[in-house]
């Protein structure tokens, strides 16, 4: 016998619910403008500020995300960027002393 499941096995069944929003134009224009070849408006940036209509700034990621400026999310993301960069640039930084120390001790021969 065949009897009708919810998908997660809770309840009746998954339940639908219509949610109205409304969405600033700006967001509209910057993703026509972010998908435009090279990245558009951000360019070589890795992020940019804009102004809505209502005088909220947002900030767009080039990961194509949007962020609201007081949102700790965005917190986050900027903390684990620098992060990243610390450690690349002690990368690169391991790399230059051990030329530098490979010049100094051939510099004899």
């Amino acid at each position: 016998m065949l009897r009708d499941r919810s998908p997660t096995g809770r309840g009746n069944g998954l339940k639908i619910h219509k949610v109205w929003v409304r969405i600033p134009p700006i967001l509209f224009e910057m993703e026509a403008i972010m998908a435009k070849s090279g990245g558009g408006v951000i360019g070589d940036k890795e992020w940019v500020a804009r102004t809505t209509w209502d005088g909220k700034e947002l900030i767009f990621v080039r990961e194509h995300s949007c962020y609201d400026l007081d949102s700790t999310s965005l917190r986050d993301l900027a903390e684990r960027r620098i992060m990243q960069c610390q450690y690349e640039m002690q990368h690169w930084q391991d790399l230059l002393d051990k030329r530098e120390t490979y010049i100094n001790e051939n510099a004899g021969e």
